[in-house]
C-alpha cells in the first residue's frame, strides 16, 4: 500500500472552515511537535457538497496518507511502548484531516545491505517494529474518520489468522481498516519464523 494555488482574494472572501484551524506547537504534551487536541466534529452533509462541481459531476479528491516518520527534534517516537503514544497519534491526524494511516510491518529486519542484520540493528532502521494490529483498536476508538493500513504476509500467516484479524478488526475500526498484501521476501524474515532460506518469488504467489 506509496499544488493547489489559491487566490488572495478568494481567502479574503471565504473564511476557513473551522476543522481546519490548528493550534500552534508547543513543547510541553506534544507529539512530534504538535499537541495532542479532542477530534474535530464534521459536518457531512457540508463535506457530501464540496464533493460536487455545479455541473453535477463529482469533484476530484485528495486523499492524505500518514507514515509514522518523523525528525522533528521533539519526536516522541521512543514512547511507542506506550499506549498514549498511538493515541495521541491518532488525535493528532485526525484533526489534521488525515484520511489514514499506514503502518509498515516487518517479519525480519533489514539485511541486505552487507548481507547482515548489524547494521538495521545498530542504527534502530525501522528496528524493533511493534505488532501494528494491537494499538489500532484504541485509536479507532477515540476519532472518528481516520482510516487504517498494515501489512501482514500470505507467505506467514494462515488464511483462517488474517481473516479472523482483518474480521475483528473491520468490527471494531467501523470498517476503516486496510490489508497491505505481502507475500515476504527478506532472508531474516523466513528465518524468524524458521525458514532457512526465502522461498522463490512466483512459487510464493501460486501458494494457496
Amino acid at each position: 500500500m506509496p499544488k493547489r494555488t489559491t487566490r488572495s482574494s478568494d481567502v479574503a472572501a471565504s473564511p476557513q472552515p473551522k476543522r481546519h484551524q490548528t493550534s500552534a506547537p508547543i513543547k510541553n504534551g506534544t507529539l512530534n511537535g504538535v499537541k495532542s487536541s479532542p477530534a474535530p466534529q464534521h459536518n457531512k452533509s457540508e463535506n457530501a457538497e464540496k464533493t460536487e462541481s455545479k455541473n453535477g459531476q463529482p469533484k476530484k479528491l485528495i486523499l492524505l496518507n500518514a507514515f509514522d516518520m518523523s525528525n522533528n527534534s521533539e519526536d516522541r517516537s521512543a514512547t511507542k511502548r506506550d499506549l498514549k503514544y498511538w493515541i495521541d497519534l491518532a488525535k493528532i491526524l485526525e484533526r489534521g484531516n488525515i484520511n489514514a494511516l499506514f503502518l509498515a510491518d516487518t517479519y525480519g529486519g533489514h539485511d541486505t545491505y552487507e548481507a547482515s542484520l548489524d547494521n538495521c540493528i545498530r542504527r534502530a532502521a525501522q528496528w524493533p517494529v511493534t505488532d501494528p494490529t494491537i494499538p489500532i483498536s484504541a485509536m479507532a476508538a477515540v476519532i472518528k474518520n481516520l482510516a487504517f493500513g498494515i501489512t501482514a504476509s500470505t507467505t506467514f500467516e494462515p488464511p483462517f489468522l488474517l481473516a479472523n484479524c482483518f474480521s475483528t478488526l473491520d468490527h471494531l475500526t467501523n470498517g476503516r481498516i486496510g490489508w497491505n498484501i505481502v507475500t515476504s521476501w527478506k532472508k531474516a524474515a523466513f528465518k524468524a519464523i524458521g525458514i532457512d532460506s526465502p522461498i522463490e518469488h512466483d512459487e510464493r504467489y501460486r501458494q494457496p
